[in-house]
């Protein structure tokens, strides 16, 4: 069965939280690099070779269904990065570093 991640109860407790509007829309678990803010945008794989494409800009980050694809990925590289959740609250991304899903 396939997680509804708009329904996630953990996900709901962070939008109250923070208070932020009733509109607001989860768009996914992202890879971050806090010390230098930016996003996992994409990820290439190629028989033993893999290279990773990180950006500055919350929107184009690659999106995860769940909390445990994000954490896989950030194992994987390991350097400081984090799970956060990516809210769009209409006008801006909202990006929030909690430590339930960080990692």
């Amino acid at each position: 069965m396939k997680k509804n991640k708009d329904k996630d109860p953990k996900v709901q407790q962070v939008i109250e939280e923070f208070g932020l509007p009733k509109n607001t829309k989860f768009l996914g678990f992202v890879c971050h690099l806090p010390a230098s803010d930016e996003f996992l945008h994409e990820v290439k794989r190629v028989d033993d070779i893999e290279g990773r494409l990180w950006g500055a800009i919350p929107r184009l980050a690659h999106k995860y269904q769940t909390h445990r694809e994000a954490k896989k990925e950030v194992d994987l590289y390991g350097d400081g990065a984090v799970v956060a959740l990516l809210f769009d609250v209409g006008p801006q991304y909202i990006v929030i570093i909690d430590e339930d899903y960080a990692g």
